[in-house]
């Protein structure tokens, strides 16, 4: 899931949510990945993506868009929409042509469905940038 600004981030427990704040407040957008707990859903990962225009278009949708990756399993990131077509023609409807993205590494994603924060995947955002920001935590 896409949103267009972490303000609408919750977390079922007092120290996930503390913590959650506390890394988001670091990294409002951008590389960071963060997943919850979702009522009636389990979980769901959600991220602030950095571009001006995604975060308008998600905002003008209601605040969220459910969202997948812009390349098939396996295959090299898409960094331009004409490579997001190369890859995906035919399964998707659309493709918002944003110009060149900075690819490279993907975001972190970060656990914070329970009181245990836990990194998922290491991306863009270290795990020793996150235990720092942590480490701050009171």
């Amino acid at each position: 899931m896409c949103a267009s600004s972490m303000a609408r981030k919750t977390a079922p427990k007092k120290n996930a949510s503390r913590f959650c704040s506390r890394i988001s407040g670091t990294w409002r957008r951008g590389p960071l990945t963060i997943i919850l707990v979702a009522p009636r859903r389990g979980t769901l990962a959600f991220r602030v993506p950095d571009h001006p225009l995604a975060r308008r278009l998600i905002a003008a949708s209601g605040g969220g868009l459910p969202v997948t990756s812009a390349n098939r399993s396996g295959e090299p990131d898409a960094r331009t929409a004409q490579e997001v077509i190369a890859q995906l023609d035919g399964r998707i409807a659309l493709v918002l042509d944003g110009g060149t993205t900075p690819g490279g590494v993907s975001s972190t994603v970060v656990d914070c469905t329970t009181d245990q924060i836990k990194i998922v995947r290491q991306g863009a955002i270290s795990a020793a940038e996150i235990d720092g920001v942590l480490a701050t935590v009171a």
